[in-house]
């Protein structure tokens, strides 16, 4: 399904990720996810729907890269804040 708001998610793909732009859209469920819940991103206030999940997963995309150390390697679940009932390592 493409909207008006898809040409700005795929710009911002295009920006950060080249060539493999298209394929990175096509493939990712959350993107997919995104480009559904922004379909009313360019009217007016009153059509648009709930924007709170969309928050909530921008939080959540912010907590885990700030997370990420100078070496570029990811954290733990534990050190992310995420509690799994798993113990790693």
């Amino acid at each position: 399904m493409e909207h008006a708001f898809t040409q700005t998610i795929k710009a911002v793909l295009q920006k950060h990720f080249g060539a493999q732009a298209d394929e990175l859209f096509e493939r990712s469920l959350l993107l997919q996810y995104l480009n559904v819940k922004t379909r009313a991103a360019n009217r007016g206030s009153k059509s648009r729907s709930s924007f709170a999940n969309l928050y909530a997963l921008y939080v959540l995309a912010e907590h885990i890269i700030a997370a990420y150390d100078v070496r570029d390697e990811p954290s733990t679940p534990a050190s992310l804040g995420i509690k799994t009932g798993l113990r790693f390592g």
